[in-house]
């Protein structure tokens, strides 16, 4: 019977010191379940103080759910940048009439193998063409690592300058377009970046005079120009308007035109890039016809990354800095470089070889690294080559506009005399930025700590009175409370009344 008495004391002894909390709580609606009240009105502000609770609690987990999930907002920036603050855009030009038929002709050679009326010399020459032609070329016996293929490419491209001029200055087109090879064989770029500064020291050029400029001076792929100095490169546009355009004519002779390697399609394939990617022309490109003139309004939009979000994971950001993500061929980071490596390893692992165009070091090496898709057994899928945007991102977007070149006595100083214009095909290409301040945008933190603790702090405030002093509450009763009592009183509890 003593112990029976015992547990009943400690538990009326238990239910004291609970009222006790309940009176002196900020805690909403524990006092009036610790008052001496009925049954149905404990019950009341017992199921309340609980519902409170459950939804305090969703909708802390829904804050806790974005914060970890969800942490970055992409959001318009405070500041909008200057148009001198960025590069133009790197142009690529390429060329449908791709050989010259006063070099090969080659719809007369597809033809005779058509007909089984060839020459050993043409089959080579013909499979040396079906690299960059579209046509079915049958019975391919041409070895494309062959020395004489590059040279078949440097030696049968047409020369299709007239006139080029930049910021109201007329260098040689020479000068100002560089010679890359793509896909689509021998194309020209305008402000790309240097093969010494976009690829690494092992990637091996069969064509040491191709993709040669300016090297990279005063200026960074993240933090933009480091100098105030006009003398930059990749250039930069320091006004809008068509005073200030990359004006450039391009011709195209009337004897070169043919029709069996560039299909259906004539003129040329033009492609607006950031300077330090190299371009995919047939993903992503508009079209110069011949005998027209368009005009291309640029409109950059720029995207940064603050630095508080770099602190977080790359796939929860969902971009990549330069430092964090390197590849093996070029030493410039981007979503572009990185898929085309990652097609380069993929297809050198699957065939023995690699295109032409693809960057490759000596040894054609296969690097077993997370740039190259490790399934050899399905299809090529570039998710898994975990190629991401750049942190720090710019972008061209055009509108365009065409018109028809009629010859006029005032073109004779660009595009000589009319004889000179019956002769050729004629293409105008016109680029040049529409404003001087460029839309930014920027990723920050959806929620900061601060937010979140600011926010969890307003739940708890506005369902039930929580706050830090609550918790102390909570703390000070389970521990210091406790012992003071014992301490003043001999008993955990308190003064006991008899």
């Amino acid at each position: 019977m003593s112990a029976k008495r015992d547990k009943n004391f400690q538990e009326k002894r238990l239910m004291v010191y609970f009222r006790e909390y309940c009176d002196y709580t900020g805690i909403h609606g524990f006092k009036y379940i610790g008052e001496n009240r009925t049954l149905i009105e404990r019950i009341w502000w017992t199921v309340w103080l609980l519902l409170s609770m459950i939804f305090c609690g969703m909708m802390v987990f829904q804050i806790f759910n974005r914060y970890i999930n969800c942490p970055v907002l992409i959001t318009f920036s405070m500041k909008e940048t200057r148009l001198q603050q960025i590069p133009f855009p790197a142009v690529t030009i390429c060329p449908r009439a791709k050989i010259s038929l006063t070099y090969f002709n080659v719809t007369s050679a597809y033809a005779k193998m058509v007909a089984k009326n060839y020459t050993e010399e043409e089959a080579k020459m013909v499979g040396f063409a079906s690299s960059i032609c579209e046509f079915a070329y049958i019975n391919n016996t041409a070895n494309c690592t062959d020395e004489g293929f590059y040279q078949f490419l440097n030696e049968s491209r047409p020369y299709i300058f007239q006139y080029c001029s930049y910021l109201d200055k007329e260098p040689e087109c020479e000068e100002m377009l560089t010679p890359i090879l793509t896909e689509e064989g021998v194309c020209y770029s305008f402000n790309i970046l240097d093969k010494n500064d976009m690829f690494r020291d092992n990637v091996e050029f069969s064509l040491p005079d191709f993709h040669s400029t300016s090297p990279r001076k005063h200026w960074e792929v993240e933090s933009g120009y480091t100098s105030s100095e006009i003398d930059t490169y990749p250039r930069r546009a320091l006004r809008v308007g068509q005073k200030n355009a990359l004006y450039v004519i391009l011709k195209t002779r009337k004897s070169d035109i043919e029709y069996e390697c560039p299909a259906d399609e004539s003129g040329y394939r033009v492609i607006l890039h950031f300077p330090s990617v190299f371009p995919d022309v047939t993903e992503n490109h508009f079209t110069l016809p011949l005998r027209q003139s368009v005009t291309g309004v640029i409109t950059p939009h720029m995207i940064k990354t603050s630095e508080v979000v770099k602190r977080f994971d790359p796939k929860t950001r969902d971009c990549y800095f330069q430092s964090e993500r390197p590849l093996k061929f070029f030493k410039v980071y981007s979503q572009a470089n990185c898929l085309l490596e990652c097609k380069a390893n993929y297809t050198l692992r699957s065939c023995g070889c690699v295109g032409f165009h693809m960057p490759r070091d000596t040894f054609f090496a296969v690097y077993n690294d997370y740039s190259v898709i490790e399934d050899e057994g399905k299809s090529s899928n570039f998710s898994k080559c975990d190629c991401r945007p750049m942190c720090t991102d710019i972008s061209y977007r055009l509108e365009l506009s065409q018109n028809p070149i009629m010859y006029t006595p005032g073109m004779s100083v660009k595009l000589k005399d009319r004889e000179e214009f019956d002769k050729m095909h004629y293409s105008i290409l016109i680029l040049y930025f529409k404003t001087n301040h460029i839309e930014t945008r920027e990723r920050n933190e959806l929620y900061s700590l601060s937010d979140v603790i600011a926010n969890f702090g307003g739940l708890l405030g506005l369902f039930t009175g929580f706050s830090i002093l609550s918790a102390t509450e909570i703390v000070y009763f389970l521990s210091l409370r406790i012992w003071g009592n014992i301490k003043l009183f001999g008993h955990w509890s308190g003064p006991i009344q008899k």
